[in-house]
């Protein structure tokens, strides 16, 4: 969480973190498959259980303080994300089809933050998480990650009833991008960390996007 802080006082006003299911059920944040890069065990997520997880800290320390990579469960990480006073772009990040588990973990949490007055942006790359999540919260925003921009995205946003599409950022082209901005969804693309790589996708109107490097982006934060 100690990111979610740099960013607001760089002036961000969204940010975008995944969240997946512990095996006992807890859903935290976390972005891999398994422990392994950030911490330095082989153990697969699902394998793993919150208290075991509460005492983990990353190999890379942030700013060479191991106590700030502690990983936050949900609430916890919504506690602070609200007292930020920063946007959530969640992304419901399922690895060996747990995503009816993890909406269920989630929803709960989820809509005591946005009942709290949080602004709530829910995406993933899974269409039946984003279904799941619809069935349940007819009027939250929904974003459809992808590599590329789907041929039959018109029916994919209105089936889900989607506020956003979030493309791989290279996969994006003027003519899709003029298309789905025309028909009334938001762009935000994912993964540029260099200014220079994004220069046509302002320059096409994309919404937003998601970086590692939010100082790379200063100029998009006085827009």
């Amino acid at each position: 969480m100690a990111a979610f802080r740099r960013a607001a006082a760089m002036g961000a006003q969204w940010i975008e973190t995944d969240v997946c299911l512990l095996g006992d059920g807890t859903p935290i944040l976390f972005h891999d498959h398994t422990f392994e890069r950030t911490i330095g065990l082989s153990r697969k997520v699902r394998e793993a259980e919150w208290a075991e997880v509460r005492h983990w800290r990353s190999h890379l320390p942030w700013d060479g303080d191991p106590a700030l990579t502690a990983i936050p469960r949900l609430d916890e990480a919504l506690q602070e994300i609200h007292r930020l006073g920063l946007g959530l772009d969640l992304e419901l990040k399922i690895h060996d089809g747990e995503g009816d588990a993890l909406v269920e973990a989630a929803l709960p949490l989820l809509r005591k933050h946005a009942d709290d007055g949080g602004s709530l942006l829910i995406s993933s790359f899974e269409h039946r998480a984003l279904e799941q999540v619809r069935k349940q919260q007819t009027d939250w925003d929904l974003g459809y990650l992808c590599a590329g921009i789907p041929p039959d995205w018109q029916a994919i946003a209105d089936e889900l009833r989607l506020a956003s599409f979030h493309p791989e950022y290279r996969s994006l082209t003027a003519a899709r991008a003029q298309a789905v901005l025309e028909a009334g969804y938001e762009l935000y693309a994912y993964t540029p960390n260099r200014a220079q790589d994004a220069t046509d996708l302002r320059a096409w109107g994309v919404n937003g996007i998601i970086t590692d490097d939010v100082l790379a982006f200063r100029e998009w934060l006085t827009d």
